[in-house]
């Protein structure tokens, strides 16, 4: 891995709902639009559910995982790390989220 090479094309990263999250998202939507049109609200459905799951970096020669942290998957964290790989270089990245660059723990 070139620490000096832009962090995005050395790095991968993807958000992944665990399968837990993402069936009790579904019974909370689904609770949600019975309450919702029970007391006749119209906003049923309008607002963009956030589900639980991992913000996941890798490496793309390997695939090895060098970050896995929690994340909602509204894209907030996301954005953040897309930017970042986006505009440091691998080193740059590896220090601010304090990963070893072998994959060693920190």
């Amino acid at each position: 891995m070139d620490l000096d090479a832009p962090a995005g094309s050395e790095l991968a990263m993807e958000l992944v709902t665990t399968p837990a999250a993402g069936r009790w998202e579904l019974a909370r939507k689904v609770v949600e639009a019975v309450l919702l049109a029970a007391i006749g609200s119209s906003n049923a459905g309008a607002t963009t559910p956030n589900v639980r799951g991992h913000l996941v970096v890798t490496r793309r020669d390997t695939g090895q995982t060098l970050l896995r942290t929690p994340a909602w998957t509204d894209g907030t964290l996301a954005d953040q790390v897309r930017y970042q790989l986006d505009v440091l270089t691998v080193r740059e990245f590896l220090q601010r989220w304090k990963i070893d660059p072998n994959g060693e723990p920190a």
